[in-house]
């Protein structure tokens, strides 16, 4: 599920779902502990969406262009557009789904 930047404008280009990334490091506690919150969510809702994390450190021009500023940071795409974002990560499972449900329109 983890893709490079090269790995993600191809995806953007080629999927017909949405895209629910995930920037994060591998520095990053909370990233470490949103993690598995993540990969349960990408099991569930896929193949209506499309699911993959990005490693900051290695995505630097990508963050700059979709405007990361703290990780974990999850993005929606939709039609290579960002529709929504959401800063530090999710607490549970239901709280991830309910966001990505709620700005899929």
């Amino acid at each position: 599920m983890k893709i490079t930047e090269t790995e993600f404008r191809d995806l953007m280009e080629k999927t017909k779902v949405p895209v629910v990334a995930c920037f994060f490091a591998s520095w990053c506690g909370p990233c470490r502990a949103f993690a598995p919150v993540f990969e349960r969510v990408s099991e569930k809702m896929a193949p209506g969406f499309a699911f993959c994390k990005l490693d900051i450190d290695e995505a630097t021009q990508l963050c700059g262009e979709v405007g990361v500023r703290v990780v974990p940071t999850v993005m929606l795409f939709n039609k290579n557009r960002v529709v929504a974002t959401h800063d530090g990560g999710f607490a549970g499972e239901r709280e991830l789904q309910q966001w990505i449900n709620t700005n899929n329109k």
